[in-house]
């Protein structure tokens, strides 16, 4: 059976989507809301997710099996500059705003940020996660304030809030159940104060919530 599925839908200014089928990777741009699709050039091998870059439109960032690719010319060629991590986070400013577009990526040795293009990586202190930041497995930021973030954490039961960028968190997972796995974080697009979370249980007696 021929199967696909989108990656990953960004920016208000171009559309990517991406997909998986019996042919292959494939991935394609939609331009300021033009009509019709254009396929890119090419997509890393085993890729799980595109981002583009929201203030450079010729940058788009992939993340997969081998880690996190970057392609500085539209998708034409692309180069490893992550192979260790785990997940991948894109946060271009509004263009209005002078700032660099972050990146975060979460790793077996925990929280990594690069705000130059992903040619150089810092660790994040992520002080107060418990029990490391290793065991960090989903990012996502509070809408319009890209300084709060919330991470999830892998069979452990835990959420997680920051208000400086990922220096410190502080636990918000009150009410949500013990042992299981947050395998997504977003926020309601209408209410923005409202986060949702979705769960993976970790025994057998749960249904997905």
């Amino acid at each position: 059976m021929n199967r696909a599925r989108i990656l990953v839908v960004a920016t208000c200014a171009a559309l990517l989507a991406g997909t998986i089928a019996s042919g292959g990777t494939g991935a394609y741009a939609q331009n300021g809301g033009a009509p019709g699709w254009t396929r890119l050039a090419s997509v890393p091998a085993e890729a799980w997710s595109i981002s583009p870059d929201g203030l450079n439109s010729s940058t788009v960032y992939s993340h997969g099996r081998g880690g996190i690719s970057r392609s500085t010319d539209g998708g034409a060629t692309w180069s490893i500059c992550n192979a260790q991590a785990r997940s991948l986070l894109v946060l271009s400013p509004p263009t209005d705003q002078d700032s660099r577009t972050m990146l975060y990526a979460t790793t077996p040795t925990g929280l990594r940020s690069s705000d130059d293009g992903c040619r150089t990586w810092r660790d994040v202190p992520s002080t107060g996660v418990q029990p490391a930041a290793s065991s960090i497995s989903s990012l996502a930021p509070y809408p319009n304030n890209y300084s709060i973030l919330y991470a999830g954490m892998n069979a452990l039961g835990g959420l997680y809030r920051s208000t400086d960028r990922g220096v410190t968190w502080q636990a918000a997972a009150s009410g949500l159940p013990a042992h299981a796995h947050i395998t997504s974080i977003t926020a309601d697009p209408r209410k923005p104060e409202h986060m949702l979370v979705g769960l993976r249980y970790s025994g057998d007696r749960h249904p997905p919530a």
